[in-house]
């Protein structure tokens, strides 16, 4: 699924329905390299996953986007696109000096 924000375009996959939990990939991957993590340990019933790739990366564009606070916007804003003000959030991956 897509959505545009903005002039960003953002990529997602989402399965199941309840408690909304929202996984963001690390460097160089796309979505897919979280869902298969998670999918494998999160129990199907209860939860709804939601896995979006990140600006520039996967299906996602970051037309739009100059800076970090940017990009934490765009987060903030997609998560109100999904209908959430509660949820969890987790990530994978390794940080890189700038």
């Amino acid at each position: 699924m897509q959505c545009r924000i903005n002039e960003a375009v953002v990529h997602f996959d989402q399965h199941g329905s309840g408690v909304p939990v929202i996984a963001l990939h690390g460097v160089d991957v796309d979505h897919r390299e979280i869902e298969v993590a998670l999918e494998a340990i999160v129990p199907s019933a209860g939860y709804r996953r939601i896995y979006r790739d990140l600006p520039g990366m996967g299906h996602s564009t970051a037309d739009g986007l100059n800076c970090n606070d940017d990009v934490v916007m765009l987060l903030a804003t997609t998560a109100r696109y999904y209908g959430l003000d509660k949820r969890l959030q987790t990530t994978s991956g390794r940080s890189r000096p700038c």
